[in-house]
């Protein structure tokens, strides 16, 4: 049985937006194709880095409300392009049993 994941793209800008985030939507429902993973999500946003620490709360909040573990994601600059917020928002899900899988360097 596959388990179900949940995807994150993410682009800062509306001229990136259309191109960029179906690039990288299709890299991570091909990963979790590849690993047996069913998509339950895919959240899409256009959205500066500096303003996600709310976003992944509520993200993280889902996956808890539907009993998924994984969040896949391109790479960690959909996070944050900032180290240190990566670091608060990676350790805030394995606190909870949650896990940000980044695909992509």
């Amino acid at each position: 049985m596959s388990n179900s994941v949940m995807i994150y793209v993410r682009v800062g800008t509306q001229e990136q937006a259309e191109e960029t985030l179906s690039k990288q939507i299709s890299e991570c429902k091909q990963f979790a194709e590849d690993n047996d993973m069913q998509v339950a999500v895919v959240y899409k946003d256009v959205i500066s880095a500096n303003r996600l620490g709310e976003r992944f709360e509520n993200i993280l909040d889902e996956m808890k409300n539907q009993g998924i573990v994984e969040l896949i994601i391109h790479n960690w600059s959909r996070v944050s392009r900032n180290v240190k917020s990566v670091y608060e928002i990676d350790q805030l899900f394995r606190e909870q049993g949650k896990f940000i899988i980044p695909i992509a360097d």
